[in-house]
């Protein structure tokens, strides 16, 4: 067995915040390295849709509101960053759309329209004109008023591939035993042949659904500390246009929210909203008859007989919420050790700012020094598009 290496930080979870935060640390000088036991992003970040939320779309819901200030920074943070100029480098992140579109239907859309500008919201949500609607919208079976929205979509593996800057420091590893002394984290020894052992000065776990396992293995309840809120994705194949919108109703989220992403060369509409949540209790096919529905009610114009469907189901692992969402990026700390949720994707950088103020206040300093383990590169996960294996049309 190896001698145990001391480290400044180690960081469990290779998705969106577990890599922002690395590249944070590494930044700043600490000798810090990150595990990931499957791939890069797998769980919830390639999954997420790649919106860089500013709260606009939760314009109706009272939940959000406290959250609604800290979220519309976010995504200028994210475009500094990927103009090489903010506080982590994310040049080379592909930027889907720079806008997005918000419509409604029926005669909801004076109601939607008048409940936004009472938000505030007006310097970020403005109407399009007939004549510059994108041409999603402009079939005559389409019913219903379009607004710009000024939140951007990344590709999020891009974001994953820019900010996974050292190989060597995002590793592909298992615990196999975690050891705690005095409320602190003492020593973890990997699943590996070697049995590479580390000492870490402080840990964080940015893990998603694996903060279940971490908070046992802290000594917490796991039930206490964190939550879980299933989604249903859908996906649909072979739609002629590209479209990244919100299908905004005077009800807390919104009913759809589309996103337009390539696969070998066709579009695939990545669909969620409360149509996410509302068909997690139904069977698959129940709910692609639902999609169905939803989905050809809005763009008749549309081939639907035509369109390729499957379904992606995820869980959002949160910090435990009394009012179902959480407030925004959250750590709860015990000892030298941290789990941390950004509870959105666009709150990475958020998460990152608290998790070095706990740092600082603990009066752990970078070493300025760099550890190498023997352990593999953790590789970039897969889009939930990526795997399906059978595509059905209903």
């Amino acid at each position: 067995m190896r001698d145990a290496v001391e480290i400044d930080v180690a960081v469990f979870g290779g998705g969106i915040a577990g890599l922002w935060l690395l590249n944070r640390l590494r930044g700043l000088g600490f000798d810090a390295l990150l595990f990931e036991n499957t791939a890069l992003g797998s769980g919830q970040t390639l999954a997420a849709q790649g919106i860089l939320h500013s709260g606009v779309k939760y314009a109706f819901d009272s939940v959000l509101g406290t959250t609604a200030q800290t979220l519309s920074t976010m995504p200028k943070i994210w475009l500094e960053c990927m103009a090489g100029q903010g506080e982590v480098d994310l040049q080379g992140t592909q930027l889907l759309a720079e806008n997005q579109c918000v419509f409604t239907t029926g005669g909801l859309a004076s109601r939607v329209a008048s409940a936004i500008a009472a938000k505030a919201f007006r310097s970020s949500f403005e109407p399009i004109a007939r004549e510059d609607l994108p041409e999603v919208f402009r079939g005559r079976g389409f019913k219903g008023e379009v607004f710009r929205l000024q939140e951007p979509v990344v590709a999020t593996k891009s974001a994953l591939a820019a900010l996974n800057r050292w190989p060597a420091a995002a590793l592909r590893a298992s615990i196999r035993e975690l050891l705690r002394e005095g409320g602190d984290v003492v020593e973890i020894l990997f699943d590996d042949a070697g049995e590479t052992r580390i000492h870490p000065r402080a840990c964080i776990f940015t893990a998603g659904q694996g903060n279940e396992w971490f908070a046992e293995q802290l000594g917490l309840d796991k039930n206490e500390v964190t939550q879980r809120r299933p989604l249903r994705m859908f996906m649909a194949l072979g739609l002629p246009h590209r479209v990244y919108t919100h299908w905004l109703v005077p009800e807390p989220k919104p009913r759809l929210t589309i996103t337009t992403h390539d696969l070998n060369g066709e579009n695939v509409w990545y669909i969620g909203g409360n149509l996410a949540e509302k068909t997690c209790q139904l069977d698959r096919a129940d709910a692609l008859r639902t999609a169905y529905s939803e989905l050809s009610s809005v763009f008749s114009e549309f081939d639907w007989t035509q369109v390729r469907w499957a379904i992606h189901d995820v869980n959002r692992a949160e910090p435990a919420a009394n009012r179902l969402l959480p407030q925004g990026a959250a750590i709860k700390t015990i000892g030298n050790a941290a789990l941390a949720w950004p509870a959105k994707l666009v709150l990475a950088p958020a998460l990152a700012s608290q998790t070095l103020q706990w740092l600082e206040q603990r009066g752990i300093s970078p070493s300025h020094k760099t550890t190498e383990l023997p352990l593999p590169a953790a590789a970039l996960g897969l889009y939930p598009w990526e795997e399906v294996r059978e595509w059905t049309r209903l």
